[in-house]
């Protein structure tokens, strides 16, 4: 029956927390990705960047859990329930039952959200906000007229289609290879094609190649690549601040900061489990007299924790550390603070 009660309290708790964390959280992506979604480039399939809410809840579920439990203990002294079940002599064990069922409940659902559904949230959302910046890109390319690439060449783009957000008529590419003598392609359209992580191609529909030396090729389709992070580089005053931010796939660290999330997401459900240990540990203690020293004690655990994990990412970043211990670091700290809270509650302490 008690543990019914605790596990009720500690689920509507959690549930109501990590609803307002997520909207906070939510709120901030909005503010951050707005300007993105405020062009003539977005479509309704857009939508489907909402699957940001999945790491959004990856991280909010452990601290919202573990702050439900102290909210329940905060209760629990406030009300003077928790002396009256030392009076009654209700056992330690009982006690802290529902919430280490709940704790071990959260380290499942969290370890599959980090390791199964963030990685595809976010190979989702690369591709929708990749496949969105080349739209916003496209929108920049000033109409019949010449335009500088980011490579040293020139690209004339003579009309863009309305309403398409990737095709463009009467297409001229002047391109200076290092090392090569200078080729220019012209062709009736061209099409901008995203390919995953930042990278794009355009594609020539009816293409004739010249080079220097007079040689001409032609060729119905013909295929170039391009660095999508240097045009937005070149249009940074005239695209949404967020464009000029490197994608991982921009990024020359990529398989450096990829072994740093491998391992984060991998010590993610190790560390929900700790911090709602932390939690549960409160709600024997009977030196907690004052029903607030609960949750602040989970605030600064939750905050520090964070920014336990932000110091340790610079220092990765920087090349202080290497990636692994960087991603074990937070988790090890939590579980110091857990044994910390384990081995100051006495023995009977209800």
């Amino acid at each position: 029956m008690l543990g019914r009660l605790l596990t009720r309290r500690i689920l509507s708790a959690t549930l109501v927390i990590l609803a307002v964390l997520t909207a906070a959280l939510a709120a901030m992506q909005v503010v951050r990705l707005g300007p993105l979604f405020l062009g003539p480039w977005v479509r309704p399939s857009d939508l489907g960047c909402i699957v940001a809410l999945v790491p959004i809840v990856t991280l909010g579920l452990p601290a919202s859990m573990a702050m439900a439990i102290a909210v329940v203990a905060s209760n629990l002294s406030r009300s003077g329930e928790r002396p009256a079940l030392a009076s009654a002599g209700v056992r330690p064990a009982r006690v802290v039952a529902a919430p280490l069922a709940c704790a071990l409940a959260c380290c499942a659902v969290t370890a599959f959200l980090s390791l199964v559904a963030s990685p595809w949230a976010f190979g989702l959302l690369e591709e929708s906000l990749g496949s969105l910046a080349v739209r916003a890109a496209f929108s920049s390319l000033p109409e019949g007229r010449f335009f500088d690439l980011p490579s040293g060449g020139v690209l004339y783009a003579g009309r863009k289609s309305p309403g398409d957000g990737r095709r463009i008529e009467d297409v001229v590419v002047s391109l200076a290879p290092e090392g090569a003598s200078p080729v220019t392609i012209s062709a009736r359209r061209a099409v901008i094609e995203h390919e995953g992580s930042g990278a794009c191609r355009m594609t020539f529909e009816q293409a004739v190649m010249s080079a220097a030396d007079g040689v001409q090729a032609q060729a119905e389709v013909m295929t170039m690549p391009l660095d999508l992070g240097a045009v937005i580089a070149s249009r940074r005053d005239e695209l949404p601040a967020i464009l000029s931010r490197p994608t991982s796939g921009m990024d020359p660290r990529g398989p450096f900061l990829e072994r740093f999330h491998l391992n984060r997401r991998l010590a993610v459900p190790l560390a929900s489990l700790f911090l709602v240990l932390v939690a549960a540990s409160l709600l024997l203690p009977a030196t907690l007299r004052r029903h607030w020293i609960a949750p602040a004690i989970l605030a600064g655990a939750i905050l520090s924790y964070h920014a336990i994990s932000r110091a340790a990412e610079e220092m990765v970043v920087s090349g202080a550390i290497p990636p692994e211990p960087g991603a074990w670091i937070p988790a090890a700290a939590l579980a110091t603070a857990c044994a910390i809270s384990l081995a100051w509650i006495r023995p009977g302490a209800g």
